[in-house]
């Protein structure tokens, strides 16, 4: 009877474990997170992604603001390959990138938000979303925030073949 029960546990034991390795075990079930980071502090505007590149599909971004005042975060899809290595340059106007309702300057489709309210200082939050493999560019629209350096470029890649 004891051998009997050591067994059945020892066999439960290899089928949950089975289990959690068949659904990922990350726990979040499917798609990609990418941890955002967005800090002020000391003079300096950061935002850092990680990873800075993401297989097509589901994406969580995961933003933590460590900063000491409150911070946007946009997604946006740019228009052509290549645009990354001009982003610094986005002509600004009353220390803002110029948006329209879907659009950041001509350059590409904002895809996602979160606003002020959303990222206070010490705060955090997430956003998902589907996204297709191109170019992106996070970034900061509060006034003067872009300007400070608070962006990121990012890459979705083609999805793997299932």
């Amino acid at each position: 009877m004891r051998r009997s029960l050591v067994y059945l546990v020892g066999l439960l034991f290899i089928v949950g474990s089975l289990a959690v390795i068949a659904c990922g075990g990350d726990g979040g079930g499917s798609g990609n997170t990418v941890a955002i980071s967005m800090d002020d502090q000391g003079g300096t505007y950061t935002m850092v992604a990680s990873p800075a590149s993401i297989p097509a599909g589901s994406v969580t971004f995961d933003i933590e603001n460590v900063g000491l005042i409150a911070h946007e975060f946009k997604v946006v899809k740019l228009n052509e390959a290549g645009m990354a290595a001009d982003l610094a340059d986005l002509p600004t106007e009353d220390n803002l990138i110029f948006e329209t309702v879907d659009m950041v300057d001509g350059v590409g489709t904002i895809l996602g938000s979160l606003l002020e309210a959303d990222l206070p200082a010490d705060g955090s939050d997430e956003l998902t979303l589907d996204l297709e493999a191109g170019e992106y560019m996070l970034l900061c629209n509060v006034a003067t925030h872009y300007e400070l350096g608070m962006w990121s470029e990012f890459t979705v890649t083609a999805a793997p073949a299932a």
